[in-house]
């Protein structure tokens, strides 16, 4: 392939990325709105109010843990879990996820994903006692919850409780307000 066609493939693939991002844009004043999404520069906490009720996608309601809560939500997506929400107030966090996958092994891991990750965050410095996930359907609408406590986390790295045991007290908290959907 010619120098030239690697340019261009290049540009091709380079330029919508960079489309409309010229660097040089000033912050929109308040009561203005902005065509693109704000950088995330403020530690001024986000809460729903803040956000217009009717605008599309996931909202978040954060306390001063911000930058915990957003690697929370980070490492989930990376996971494949579909984060709608994240509310900490100090004591605990909730979260909302979405999930289209009704098969039971399906959810079992997605659980050990929150064991990991609420794990991890509790090992960094995160301080909530307990972790509330509440699951909903593709369409928005509950089909169950489970939480984890954060003290079950401390007696696990302790050596108090096995894996498995965590994994099913964990299993245990689980209501399903849709059973079809756990097949």
């Amino acid at each position: 392939m010619s120098r030239k066609a690697v340019l261009m493939v290049v540009v091709l693939l380079v330029l919508p990325m960079l489309a409309g991002c010229s660097g040089s844009e000033q912050p929109p004043t308040p009561g203005e709105q902005s065509e693109t999404a704000p950088e995330a520069e403020s530690n001024d906490p986000v809460t729903e109010t803040d956000a217009d009720a009717d605008t599309a996608g996931p909202q978040t309601t954060m306390g001063p843990t911000d930058e915990r809560m957003e690697m929370l939500r980070s490492e989930l997506e990376d996971r494949g879990i579909m984060v709608q929400r994240i509310e900490h107030d100090g004591d605990r966090i909730d979260v909302w996820y979405r999930t289209i996958k009704r098969t039971r092994s399906h959810h079992l891991r997605t659980m050990d994903d929150f064991i990991d990750e609420y794990a991890s965050l509790l090992r960094n410095g995160g301080t909530a006692d307990r972790l509330e996930v509440r699951m909903q359907n593709g369409h928005g609408e509950p089909i169950g919850r489970f939480h984890i406590m954060g003290g079950w986390i401390e007696s696990f790295d302790n050596g108090g409780m096995t894996e498995r045991e965590l994994e099913n007290r964990t299993v245990e908290t689980l209501e399903p307000s849709d059973p079809e959907f756990f097949q």
